[in-house]
């Protein structure tokens, strides 16, 4: 798990303003990343994770307007080749999403194409996405 305190200034205030923008709402669902952030006395789940509990939210049919899923370009590969996406697009509804990924040395163009299945996958949904993030 990445502590938000060993992080960049620049790195903590990109992320403390996405995060407190969604926090104490009971509707979102933050992700951080492959092993998650600790954020001050609370922690946000892992990228993974955070997609399981928004699939178990929708299958249930349980209210959920914010999905918001913060990592690197690796974190996100790996997650669109695991199939996370697709098992979660097939149950969306008209819930936002907010990609935001870290990309630095990366060709622009793959992370196009990561992007552009990515948002394939989630058809009915609202779907923001944020490149090169320095977090």
């Amino acid at each position: 798990m990445t502590n938000f305190d060993d992080l960049e200034p620049l790195a903590q205030s990109v992320l403390e303003g996405i995060i407190t923008r969604f926090i104490h709402n009971p509707y979102a669902i933050i992700g951080y990343g492959e092993g998650g952030l600790a954020y001050q006395n609370m922690s946000l789940p892992p990228l993974s994770q955070a997609l399981s509990q928004a699939q178990i939210r929708i299958k249930q049919r349980a209210r959920l307007q914010n999905l918001t899923l913060i990592a690197s370009y690796n974190v996100w590969r790996d997650m669109l080749k695991s199939g996370a996406f697709e098992r979660i697009g097939r149950d969306v509804g008209d819930i936002n999403v907010d990609i935001y990924i870290s990309a630095q040395g990366v060709d622009i163009a793959i992370i196009e194409s990561v992007l552009d299945s990515i948002i394939s996958t989630l058809p009915t949904s609202v779907v923001s996405v944020y490149k090169n993030c320095r977090f």
